[in-house]
């Protein structure tokens, strides 16, 4: 009997381990999902790979069917997730909603035979950056909108007809990248929509500004002669770069920076130039006297200068003090330092170059006047050189003779017609040159 009882058990034994050895395999090794899985609420259950993956495939087309949506006001801007580089990891979720369960351990699998776990899967949207980037800059062309300077076309009556400027539209990319991913981590189902989020930007030069410029303030001439071609084209040459200059408070504004290199490659000309105290001829000869035309309506808005410096030679075409040098390596420069922007306007044309400075009406109700004071003249000599390359008493000048000057400059300031006070703005040494003629004896 005894015998008998151990039979069955044995033979229940092996039942049972065949049963578990059975469900093991089944858990680890048949080709079919477990109950109770899921991918994105669809039930996989019991389902073999290749049917799960044509579910998983219906569910990855429906998702990439939607759109980015991206509203600014009126305008809206959409793109395809496809298009825009976006994915998803269904694939990978497949593979692992295919494999739970699956290889576990001896008591896991055991386990798993009494109880029936259900497993959720949801699948993940994937960003191709570069694609998402491309797409943000296209839209920045569509959304952006540049800002417009206003400008001056002209001056009527000493009236400054001007251009209406126009505020600018930047896209913040910045914000609209990092919502755009909060929404693609965050990503339950339909379109994914999004407010554009846009910067104002001012433009620099706003008409409101430039409305403030309603008066001349001052304006200085001097003349040349239009029979020395190469340095009436130099003239009209570089006024022609500083007419229209435009100054904010505090703008710097410097001659040579203005004109660039005046060169011949440039389309300067040669004509006399002072050189070691002499004239000679040279590149660009002529152009100091544009910039000391326009020194002088300069400081007449009582706008003194940073960097300014007198010829080594008296010039002819203004009074000693009055002028402003250039070259190279020599600049006039200013900064405008009234409180409201400037408008310079130059011409050279039939022997006359002026420069105008305009400005706000408060600065017009003081007249500033440029006068000097001469300390003292250097007469220049006339010396006589003895020489056989000329015929006997025949003369020849080689050298003209120039005055040179010690000079004081104040710059006063006018009201009401009286003077309110005089400030020395430089002090100014010019060199003498001797005359120097050849006789022939």
């Amino acid at each position: 009997m005894k015998g008998k009882r151990v039979t069955i058990i044995v033979i229940l034994a092996a039942v049972f381990l065949a049963v578990i050895g059975y469900k093991i395999y089944q858990v680890n090794y048949n080709d079919r999902i477990r109950s109770g899985v899921t991918i994105n609420n669809h039930d996989l259950s019991k389902l073999t790979y290749d049917k799960a993956k044509k579910i998983s495939c219906k569910l990855q087309k429906n998702i990439l069917s939607h759109k980015i949506v991206i509203e600014n006001g009126d305008q809206k801007y959409s793109i395809g997730f496809a298009d825009a580089g976006i994915g998803t990891n269904m694939e990978e979720i497949l593979q692992s909603a295919y494999n739970y369960g699956k290889r576990s351990t001896i008591v896991k699998s055991v386990m798993s035979m009494f109880t029936e776990q259900e497993k959720h899967f949801s699948s993940k949207l994937l960003l191709d950056e570069d694609k998402i980037n491309a797409y943000i800059k296209k839209l920045e062309k569509s959304v952006n909108k540049p800002t417009v300077d206003a400008k001056i076309i002209g001056v009527t009556a000493n009236k400054l007809r001007i251009t209406e400027s126009k505020d600018g539209i930047e896209l913040d990319t910045v914000k609209l990248k990092k919502e755009l991913y909060d929404k693609v981590i965050n990503y339950k189902s339909g379109d994914i929509t999004l407010m554009a989020s846009t910067v104002q930007r001012k433009a620099r030069v706003s008409s409101k500004i430039l409305k403030t410029i309603d008066s001349r303030l001052s304006s200085y001439s001097t003349y040349y002669s239009e029979y020395v071609a190469g340095r009436a084209s130099n003239i009209k040459k570089a006024a022609k770069a500083v007419n229209g200059t435009l100054l904010m408070p505090k703008e710097e504004f410097s001659f040579n920076r203005t004109t660039g290199e005046r060169t011949i490659k440039r389309g300067y000309r040669e004509a006399p130039i002072i050189v070691n105290n002499k004239l000679q001829p040279g590149p660009a000869g002529g152009v100091c006297q544009v910039s000391s035309t326009l020194y002088n309506a300069v400081i007449r808005a009582n706008i003194r200068s940073i960097e300014r410096r007198n010829h080594s030679l008296a010039p002819a075409y203004m009074p000693p003090g009055f002028d402003a040098t250039v070259s190279s390596n020599i600049d006039y420069r200013f900064v405008n330092t009234l409180k409201y922007p400037i408008y310079i306007r130059g011409f050279a044309h039939n022997g006359k170059v002026t420069f105008s400075v305009y400005g706000n009406n408060y600065y017009t109700k003081k007249k500033y006047v440029l006068v000097n004071d001469i300390i003292e003249v250097i007469e220049p000599k006339t010396i006589y050189n003895n020489v056989e390359t000329l015929p006997q008493g025949e003369e020849e000048v080689i050298q003209q003779k120039h005055k040179g000057y010690i000079v004081k400059v104040f710059l006063i300031t006018m009201e009401n017609g009286k003077e309110k006070g005089r400030t020395l703005i430089s002090r100014d040494k010019y060199v003498k040159t001797d005359e120097i003629i050849n006789v022939g004896y």
